[in-house]
């Protein structure tokens, strides 16, 4: 198991550091979690760990962004 960070982006304003987290077995190519982490880049503080498999089942979170408005999008 091997977990990998992509896809990642800061907000508008330097204020949060937004990436996809992914869990993979590499040896059956099967993603066991996928999430959506946020961190605080003055802080260091995780403010967010949002689990996707309701919406992603069997889904690589590869790649996000944020809009001025400060709402995230991910992507497979």
């Amino acid at each position: 198991l091997r977990p990998s960070t992509v896809g990642v982006a800061v907000d508008g304003e330097g204020r949060r550091l937004v990436a996809c987290n992914n869990l993979v077995d590499f040896e059956t190519f099967e993603f066991l979690e996928t999430a959506v982490i946020v961190y605080d880049l003055d802080t260091r503080e995780l403010l967010a760990n949002v689990l996707l498999p309701a919406v992603a089942a069997a889904h690589l979170c590869n790649d996000v962004t944020v809009d001025g408005a400060g709402i995230i999008y991910a992507s497979d």
